[in-house]
């Protein structure tokens, strides 16, 4: 294979890549924008829930996971 056609593929390659990564990201934010169209946090049955930090702390009773530290 020439040294052009070698780098044609090379960059080809790269392209490709980019644009993949592109497409990623935009399938992610479109299926974001789907579930939250106002942009805040809502509850999604199977992956998200909007809880106060008494209700994690009732929760997370007992648990071997480190408590947060209070803000003050």
């Amino acid at each position: 294979m020439s040294k052009t056609r070698k780098m044609l593929e090379e960059t080809r390659g790269e392209a490709v890549g980019a644009l993949r990564q592109t497409r990623y990201f935009v399938k992610q934010a479109d299926w974001l924008q789907e579930r939250c169209p106002d942009g805040v946090l809502r509850d999604v049955e199977g992956l998200v829930k909007r809880v106060d930090r008494a209700t994690i702390a009732v929760n997370d009773r007992g648990s071997r996971i480190a408590q947060p530290l209070p803000l003050n």
